[in-house]
């Protein structure tokens, strides 16, 4: 009876420590969370994986974004390059483009290194170590919406950049106070999407920090960059239940 008992308790305790482990390794594995808690993924699994579903999910902005750096052409500076998923694009147009790819992820940047070359460097594109006016065309695809300012990687992408400069706000210019001044058809949705933005214990949005409205930008542009002509373009992305129409932001050089 004893022996029975026994047998059933280490059943008992190891379905417990298995359900608990397997519980512990998908929390730890939520590429998201770690990606944008200190630019790190826990393996290389999950870090392809979160950067594929990214590019993937939004193949649209890339297709309307690539072409015109194409045609620019020049040195490329591509701010938050993931694994480098971009530059199998750019790889194809190597007499007319020479590409550069920065991002905060040691992991992803010494990824793209073994599979790309020596065309990455890990930094922030907040504060690169490049010289003023070195890059023919900046870009930035997938970082304004994870920050609380997107003001100084403008500056910076000024600081650096010749030419060209565009920025893509995935889930479009929309200021999250006033949402009901905007022409939308699902007013209710835009919301109840801002709204799930998870945030932390002090209440900071923790991935989509935040949501900037078209006029504030506009705004900012004509009063600290007159010599640079801008043009805000939409983009209709597939609209499931995590995606807005994207807008994306050009700026040219005035001659």
């Amino acid at each position: 009876m004893v022996e029975e008992l026994s047998k059933d308790m280490k059943k008992t305790l190891f379905y417990v420590l298995n359900t608990l482990w397997k519980f512990k390794k998908k929390k730890d594995r939520n590429p998201v969370r770690n990606y944008f808690s200190d630019g790190q993924i826990l393996n290389e699994r999950d870090m392809c994986s979160f950067f594929r579903k990214i590019y993937g999910g939004y193949i649209e902005i890339h297709n309307f974004v690539i072409p015109k750096i194409v045609k620019q052409g020049g040195k490329v500076l591509e701010i938050a390059c993931g694994i480098g998923l971009n530059y199998d694009r750019f790889k194809y147009y190597k007499e007319i483009i020479e590409y550069v790819g920065v991002d905060t992820s040691s992991s992803a940047i010494n990824y793209a290194k073994i599979r790309y070359g020596n065309k990455f460097i890990r930094s922030d594109g907040r504060k690169t170590p490049f010289t003023d006016h070195c890059f023919d065309v900046s870009f930035a695809l997938s970082v304004a919406d994870h920050l609380e300012n997107y003001k100084e990687l403008l500056t910076e992408m000024i600081r650096i950049t010749k030419k060209m400069i565009i920025i893509a706000f995935y889930r479009g210019l929309i200021d999250r106070n006033n949402i009901n001044k905007y022409n939308i058809e699902q007013p209710e949705r835009l919301k109840h999407i801002i709204d799930s933005y998870e945030k932390d214990k002090t209440g900071k949005y923790i991935y989509y920090m935040n949501q900037y409205s078209k006029e504030e930008l506009i705004k900012y542009l004509k009063e600290n960059f007159i010599d640079w002509k801008y043009s805000i373009n939409t983009v209709k992305t597939p609209q499931d239940s995590e995606k807005l129409n994207a807008d994306i932001l050009i700026l040219t050089k005035s001659i």
